[in-house]
């Protein structure tokens, strides 16, 4: 197997991994969100939370070029994947939460 093949396969498996990981993390999380969120402003934390998580899109999209213009492709992806690698323990930090809370 050639070193094109073998970078495909691991970029494939890490794909994978960080597509389950978002998949139960957001599940996750919106479920704690929805129990503890009155009914009566469901409507409004979601409008504001997909604001605040839609805006990050452009906002790293610019980030992603600016480094790409600056550093290069090898470095700009490397440092997508070191952020990446750095969020996991504040988040694997806040899953200590054992029951839903009550509103």
């Amino acid at each position: 197997m050639g070193t094109t093949a073998a970078a495909v396969l691991v970029w494939g498996g890490c794909y994978l991994i960080t597509g389950f990981g978002e998949g139960m993390f957001n599940v996750m999380s919106y479920t704690v969100r929805q129990a503890m969120t009155p009914d009566d402003m469901l409507g409004r934390m979601s409008a504001a939370l997909r604001l605040l998580l839609y805006a990050g899109i452009p906002t790293g999209s610019l980030a992603g070029g600016l480094l790409v213009d600056w550093f290069g492709a090898s470095w700009a992806v490397a440092a997508g994947a070191a952020v990446m690698v750095i969020s996991i323990p504040p988040l694997r930090a806040a899953m200590k939460l054992r029951e839903l809370p009550t509103v």
